[in-house]
């Protein structure tokens, strides 16, 4: 290829003409160093796909365009010497078998699509290529994304399947995660052990609910309710780090259940109100005072580990549950009798106080519209458990000077016993028992048969000292 002997000139390479493969003139039997272009435009030797036509109604309709644009700059005779040519236009290039240039050769004279290069993939589906075949697109606001490497195409693409285009199928079970706690059973008692000394907020709830009055105030509820518990709780009454360590052994799948010699009802009040400081539901089950020696005269102490794992063991997904894989804490050393007694951490009495008026609801008033028998009830079960003067029920009028120094003693002893009780509450808040346990959980490995034999003794070597007797009571 060469310049011809004008003065200036420009030379513009026309696309070559298109032979039927097989035929004699085909070019693609000819080498690659034969061709006339081939500094410019290279063939294949045996295309694997059909050459496109060219609605060009010049060159034929059932040309293959391969294009190939080259702009020489025009050189005059003044500066021949320095013949310096331009550069090309920017957005002219050599186009090689472009697919954006090719329709595909077929014997029924339909279309197929081609994949311009550079265009989306989403508008260009590659599988079916009969445009007939193609899936219409798929809502994107709702579905699973999934990336899938098209091989045709060498890019990556996202394949979007829509939830209710997935046919219903039973659903395989999810394997659990294993923890280390997964047949680990931690047996708590409620008072003096999670919480505090609630004998004055019980007393109240008791006189209320558990009295069949005959007359009550419209409107007003009876006992305390979880709301009305909840800020004692707050203020000092749940034991400090006991959320610290559920919220550990709920990490390691363990099972926790509660175990009080108080009533159901009161004491389902009392660990709801637990579960709502905590902020999650923690208690697989609670036994009350029923499922005590109170409910079972047979039992060896007060409670039985025995009893409550067989209970327990009857539950779905609890069946490994045995004493052998249990262990308790309870504030009270001799609560548990025979074989259970191993299992027992006996902890330190955990006795944060505060006051509550008994007779906030049960006035003068409300008692003066009942039956004289329950007002008789009230006045006795008061005076026994101390919270009211001996003479209590009498009129002023009616006291003797007996009983007017008896009701003198006692209003001086409460003072002094309710001041006592407030000055310890600072001391109980300090209170580390359960920051000291989990630490001895923690120190465990594993939790297997080996361990768990063991795991009560290093808990109370752990507390040591610590867990002997401080009540003030």
């Amino acid at each position: 290829m060469g310049t011809g002997d004008s003065a200036s000139a420009s030379l513009v390479i026309s696309p070559p003409t298109f032979h039927p493969p097989g035929s004699a003139e085909e070019p693609f039997a000819e080498s690659p160093g034969s061709s006339e272009h081939g500094d410019i435009v290279s063939f294949l030797a045996s295309p694997k796909f059909k050459p496109a036509r060219v609605n060009n109604h010049a060159a034929g309709p059932n040309l293959l365009c391969l294009e190939s644009t080259v702009e020489v700059a025009e050189v005059s005779d003044e500066d021949d010497e320095s013949r310096v040519q331009k550069k090309p236009k920017k957005g002219l290039s050599k186009k090689f078998m472009s697919m954006s240039n090719l329709l595909a050769e077929v014997g029924d004279e339909e279309e197929v699509p081609t994949h311009p290069v550079g265009s989306p993939p989403e508008q260009f589906a590659m599988e079916p290529l009969h445009a007939s075949h193609r899936p219409e697109p798929l809502d994107h606001t709702v579905g699973t994304v999934k990336p899938t490497l098209k091989k045709s195409q060498s890019a990556l693409t996202f394949e979007v399947v829509s939830d209710d285009d997935i046919p219903d199928a039973p659903p395989s079970p999810a394997k659990k995660e294993e923890k280390m706690g997964d047949r680990l059973l931690v047996v708590f008692d409620m008072d003096r052990t999670m919480v505090g000394d609630l004998v004055s907020l019980s007393d109240r709830d008791n006189i209320e609910t558990n009295i069949e009055w005959s007359w009550w105030p419209e409107g007003q509820h009876r006992g305390l309710s979880v709301e009305e518990i909840i800020p004692y709780c707050k203020r000092g009454m749940i034991r400090p780090g006991l959320i610290k360590f559920i919220e550990y052994l709920q990490s390691i799948g363990a099972t926790i259940v509660v175990y009080t010699h108080s009533e159901q009802r009161w004491a389902s009040k009392v660990t709801q109100a637990i579960e709502e400081i905590a902020g999650f539901k923690f208690i697989r089950k609670l036994f009350s005072r029923q499922d005590c020696r109170d409910g079972h005269p047979t039992f060896p102490a007060r409670k039985s580990l025995q009893y409550i794992t067989q209970e327990l063991a009857k539950e779905e997904g609890l069946e490994w549950v045995n004493v052998e894989r249990t262990i308790m804490f309870d504030d009270d050393g001799s609560v548990l009798g025979g074989g259970d007694q191993i299992r027992l951490v006996r902890v330190a009495t955990y006795d944060y106080w505060e006051p509550c008026v008994w007779n906030e609801v049960v006035t003068e008033e409300l008692l003066e519209k009942n039956t004289p028998d329950l007002v008789e009830i009230v006045r006795q079960s008061v005076i026994e458990w101390g919270v009211t003067r001996p003479s209590y029920g009498t009129a002023e009028e009616d006291r003797t000077e007996e009983e007017k120094e008896k009701d003198e003693r006692w209003e001086a002893q409460l003072k002094k016993k309710q001041q006592l009780q407030l000055s310890y509450n600072k001391v109980a808040k300090l209170d580390r028992l359960w920051f000291q346990v989990r630490e001895a959980f923690q120190s465990v490995p594993d939790l297997d048969d080996e361990n768990m034999e063991t795991l009560p003794v290093r808990v109370r070597r752990a507390l040591g000292n610590n867990a002997k007797q401080m009540s003030r009571r």
